[in-house]
């Protein structure tokens, strides 16, 4: 998507974190090295960063002040997350923590918070929706 979009004005930006199931172990250039073999992505890589909790970055807080948790995206990301979270990290089931790994937020032009996205919603399901803005 970044690449069929990206000369349109869509940007896409990942921060790594360790905090679900030490899910990024790796640490600073390693992981942005890794995700271009592995993935053969193009776009920015910030170092890792932390997005719960009282170490949270402040781009996060914000994130999640103005795109709070809706729920899950799909019964079966619930039926799969819910047991894992209650039992590892019960602190990300209330409030509007990040409840795993590729939640993403969609960001217009200014910073205006579109809309947050549970890990279960793909990319391709919100294409429709970064079109219209770009």
């Amino acid at each position: 998507m970044y690449e069929k979009y990206n000369d349109k004005g869509l940007e896409i930006f990942a921060f790594p974190c360790n905090q679900f199931k030490n899910q990024e172990p790796l640490e600073g250039i390693e992981i942005l090295k890794h995700y271009q073999e592995s993935y053969d992505i193009r776009f920015p890589v910030s170092m890792k960063i932390e997005v719960n909790g009282e170490n949270a970055d402040p781009l996060y807080k914000f994130l999640k002040e103005k795109a709070p948790h809706k729920g899950f995206g799909s019964t079966k990301e619930k039926a799969i997350l819910w047991p894992v979270l209650k039992k590892s990290h019960p602190d990300y089931l209330k409030d509007d923590e990040i409840r795993w790994n590729y939640t993403k937020f969609l960001v217009a032009d200014g910073g205006n918070i579109i809309e947050r996205y549970e890990p279960s919603i793909t990319p391709k399901k919100i294409e429709e929706r970064i079109k219209e803005l770009l």
